[in-house]
């Protein structure tokens, strides 16, 4: 139902709106539907969160942006947005990590193979919380 309104009110918004709609549907689908069940890979299930997380929405968004920026500020956001797709997925690449620290035992009894098993949930923690503060602190300093 909430699919369904989503890509309903988008109709009513700009192409780039209605592609971030249309392609965050068809990875969040193809991450947790069969056949292709990307969750089931610890890499493809990370790749599918940092794409929508970081350069969909915000290539999408900023393409949405641009038409009601006047020109000098089309280029400083074209300028910027690099950074903010570089700085978003980084923030996709520790969700993605952390995303299965707290379920390692489910993960196991269902056979969902994860980084935080693999790598035991203490270290995944650790690099996730660091990617993530590291991102944050990188963030704050940026011109």
């Amino acid at each position: 139902a909430c699919l369904v309104a989503a890509l309903a009110l988008g109709r009513r918004s700009s192409a780039p709106v209605q592609r971030v709609l249309a392609g965050s549907a068809a990875l969040g689908a193809a991450y947790s539907a069969p056949p292709l069940r990307l969750k089931r890979s610890p890499l493809l299930a990370a790749l599918s969160i940092v794409v929508v997380r970081g350069v969909l929405v915000n290539a999408c968004f900023y393409a949405h942006a641009r038409a009601n920026l006047a020109p000098r500020a089309r280029a400083a956001a074209a300028a910027r947005l690099p950074l903010v797709v570089a700085f978003f997925s980084l923030l996709g690449v520790a969700i993605a990590l952390m995303k299965d620290v707290p379920d390692t035992q489910g993960d196991t009894t269902f056979g969902v193979e994860t980084y935080a098993r693999r790598g035991g949930r203490p270290r995944v923690f650790a690099l996730a919380s660091g990617l993530l503060g590291g991102t944050l602190g990188a963030g704050a300093l940026a011109p």
